[in-house]
């Protein structure tokens, strides 16, 4: 009987699951050869980009909004903070162009909210934001080391990334707010590939 499909998306809500297996492999990595080391990060990188490719389609609401005390607040869902998690998986596996997609589409799901500064809302954009940064530093030590597997994907997905972040950039200043990625805009937009 085949192993049942798992989403790693919600795989990686689980820390207490997730923790014992981290320290399971830094164990079994650090006591073997480094040839080990060196199969394990192939196969991980591998698992990690067919997820990538499975998870990219399917981001149902990342945003919910409600009334509260006669305003209207806006808070991430858990699939967001999965979703994060997922993604920081990838660019710190060292994926980080196969992250920028997935970062689009975070950024594309704040199209048609609104927030204050005084929201709980600004702080979780602005980890949204380093996130941004964080993949972007990953993508450039991917390109510098040669390990990107095609050069025209990254590309693709730096470029989507780009249109993201600008759409996001004059909805946002059409409304009058204050855009809350300009630290990942400006480091996707020096990034050169």
């Amino acid at each position: 009987m085949p192993a049942p499909e798992v989403d790693p998306i919600d795989v990686a809500a689980r820390p207490a699951v997730g923790h014992v297996l981290r320290a399971i492999v830094r164990s079994m990595l650090a006591t073997n050869p480094p040839s080990v080391s060196s199969s394990f990060v192939t196969a991980a990188r591998t698992c990690l980009r067919q997820s990538a490719q499975r998870g990219i389609g399917k981001q149902p609401l990342l945003f919910e909004t409600r009334e509260w005390h006669g305003r209207i607040k806006t808070t991430p869902t858990t699939r967001l903070n999965n979703l994060l998690t997922y993604t920081r998986t990838l660019y710190g596996a060292g994926l980080g162009f196969d992250s920028l997609d997935v970062l689009a589409g975070i950024v594309r799901a704040t199209a048609g909210l609104r927030w204050d500064s005084d929201d709980r809302l600004v702080d979780e954009l602005a980890m949204i934001d380093a996130d941004i940064s964080q993949a972007i530093q990953s993508c450039r030590e991917e390109y510098a080391s040669g390990n990107v597997r095609d050069i025209s994907i990254a590309r693709t997905a730096l470029r989507r990334l780009r249109v993201a972040l600008n759409d996001c950039r004059v909805e946002v200043e059409s409304w009058g707010g204050e855009f809350p990625f300009s630290r990942g805009n400006a480091n996707a937009e020096c990034l050169q590939v």
